[in-house]
């Protein structure tokens, strides 16, 4: 089988080659995503052939995946299959639409919630959640500078309400602030009918992330943060939290045996919840985060579970078996 995943050329955070040292600019999560199924794609011995592209093909490919909501290219590939694995500010349910009317062959999701609303409409598709690069993530010598009681990599686009009550609280501690903090979403913060309370606190966390905040953290280092910093936090878009998903940090962090604090999604506390600790933020975080900093023994033998959970169920691995499943159904 020959199996392409397509991005768009011009669309920001698409243009494959973001992993490459050198490149300026943040690592695009999707491109992780699609090497890490490339690499165990072409280990199982039914797929010949499987690249990424910003163009067309050389040639005609049995699968070509698209990562965006652009028509599909009938003269590049036998069948069309769009991946709706991202969170969607207007909701995944309003997006969702757009995709159905891009008429592709198949449809995969990270969100079972959202599968079960495509097949309440007479669509068919597959359930394929993301996962671990277990070879890339994995537990490494801590480095000093990623010794921090408390880390957070990530950009500013969960929100002011998300940001202040799940990850702000960690400015009490040694705090490992990582990623893009310039105003991503301040426009539209600003004009929100909740009027001066928010703007402020807006303000507030946004003045302090922009000062303590480090910078894009490399891709190579990310297993290295994740091993060296005593509790990772995880933050969700609220769109994932609607729609149930369990986002890739939850997987990256539990493959490098790191101790995650998280906000609650039910499937990934459901998953997780014995190599994992769950808060519902502000205080209750900050209680969370006080606790386990004591209790040295309790965070290690929780993180230590972590790992062999991923390893089992939960890599690239597992998602590329179940990916080609579906392909070979579709062909």
């Amino acid at each position: 089988m020959k199996i392409g995943f397509k991005f768009h050329p011009d669309k920001v955070g698409y243009k494959i080659g973001s992993l490459k040292p050198g490149q300026n600019r943040g690592f695009c999560g999707d491109e992780m995503t699609a090497l890490s199924l490339r690499k165990e794609l072409l280990r199982l011995p039914e797929v010949e052939y499987c690249e990424l592209f910003n163009s067309a093909p050389p040639f005609k490919l049995d699968i070509m995946v698209y990562f965006h909501e652009d028509l599909p290219a009938r003269s590049c590939s036998k069948k069309s299959v769009v991946y709706l694995q991202r969170g969607f500010n207007n909701g995944s349910d309003k997006a969702l639409p757009l995709y159905q009317n891009r008429s592709y062959d198949g449809y995969m999701f990270i969100s079972k919630k959202l599968l079960d609303l495509h097949k309440s409409m007479g669509y068919d598709g597959a359930f394929i959640p993301t996962a671990a690069d277990t070879e890339y993530m994995r537990p490494l010598p801590p480095k000093d500078a990623y010794r921090f009681d408390v880390a957070y990599v990530g950009n500013d686009i969960k929100g002011s309400h998300r940001t202040m009550k799940y990850v702000y609280p960690a400015t009490d501690f040694n705090f490992g602030l990582f990623g893009n903090w310039r105003s991503y979403s301040a426009f539209k913060d600003c004009l929100s009918p909740r009027g001066f309370f928010l703007r402020y606190f807006k303000i507030k966390y946004r003045r302090q992330f922009k000062k303590i905040s480090q910078g894009q953290v490399l891709y190579e280092d990310l297993p290295v943060l994740y091993s060296s910093a005593k509790i990772v936090l995880n933050c969700t878009h609220q769109d994932n939290v609607n729609w149930d998903v369990i986002t890739g940090r939850t997987y990256d962090v539990l493959a490098c045996n790191g101790f995650l604090v998280s906000d609650i999604v039910p499937s990934a506390a459901e998953k997780f919840g014995d190599c994992a600790v769950f808060t519902t933020g502000d205080g209750d975080l900050t209680e969370k985060i006080k606790h386990y900093l004591k209790h040295e023994d309790q965070r290690l033998a929780i993180a230590s579970k972590g790992r062999e959970k991923i390893l089992q169920h939960h890599s690239f691995k597992h998602r590329a078996i179940d990916m080609l499943n579906y392909f070979k159904g579709l062909l």
